[in-house]
This record gives structure tokens, sequence and C-alpha cells, in this order.
């Protein structure tokens, strides 16, 4: 669509990006890899990839799996690995697990 940003290294097939999306340097959205009928004569895929509403944002290097749906004004974070529908006006981020250790202090 149009007005659509797409960062350095990014890889997009068979996805549908709304107008004034965003996708980060690094991202993927689709299937990574595609299988073809062995009849089949044509580069192309009938597999979805993603599909993105107007003005989302994927950050870089998250990965969008194949028949998603993001919804319009939905950011991802960055290094999100996404697949399912997620609504519109959402905020999707990777929340890292802490790891916390006692401290133990000899007096």
């Amino acid at each position: 669509m149009n007005n659509v940003d797409i960062g350095a290294g990014a890889f997009i097939r068979n996805s549908v990006i709304g107008s004034g999306s965003v996708v980060g340097p690094g991202a993927a959205l689709g299937p990574i890899g595609v299988e073809r009928a062995s009849t089949l004569t044509s580069p192309t895929s009938s597999t979805l990839g993603a599909v993105l509403g107007d003005y989302a944002i994927i950050g870089a290097n998250s990965t969008i799996k194949s028949g998603t749906v993001i919804g319009s004004r939905t950011i991802v974070g960055e290094g999100v690995l996404a697949s399912g529908i997620y609504e519109s006006n959402q905020t999707v981020m990777l929340i890292p697990a802490l790891d916390i250790k006692a401290s133990h202090k000899q007096s």
C-alpha cells in the first residue's frame, strides 16, 4: 500500500502491508520456506504470509509467521516472534526473563 517504510534486510513474502506501516530492519514477514507442487511452473505461491493493518509497526529483527494478522496501529516490538491475530491499537513487546539471585554477603 502507500507510504510504507521497509527497513534494510527485511524479508517479506506473500504479505499484505497496510498504508503507512513500518517494517524494521531485519524483520521477516510471511513464510520462510515455500513448498511448491512439482507441477507448478510459477515461482509464486498461494501461501498467505502476514497481513498488516494500516499504520502497523514491526520492530527490527521480529518474525511474523504465516497467517498472522496485525491490526491497524498495532506495534510489534524488536525481536518478537508473532503468530495469530492481534487486535488494533495493541503493543506487543518481548519481555526478557530476569535472573535475580539473592546476594549473600559474608561479614
